[in-house]
């Protein structure tokens, strides 16, 4: 288990990569994370934690989020 005591190590760490990919993405499209939170149907803070992987994302969020980005 990881010191956040919420999942283990491999777990945050796929929590992690999954928010620096979607951050990537925003950045290359040159959106701001209001933008992708309106796209997405997801407040900004939400888009803010995902990216920084300090939220659990559950699936339909992910594809929310993949549908906006495209």
């Amino acid at each position: 288990m990881s010191k956040k005591g919420w999942a283990p190590d491999g777990v945050l760490r796929l929590y992690l990569h999954l928010g620096e990919n979607i951050r990537g993405v925003r950045q290359r499209r040159k959106w701001t994370q209001a933008r992708l939170a309106n796209e997405a149907s997801l407040s900004r803070a939400s888009v803010a934690s995902i990216e920084m992987g300090r939220q659990q994302v559950l699936l339909h969020t992910v594809y929310q989020l993949a549908a906006a980005l495209g």
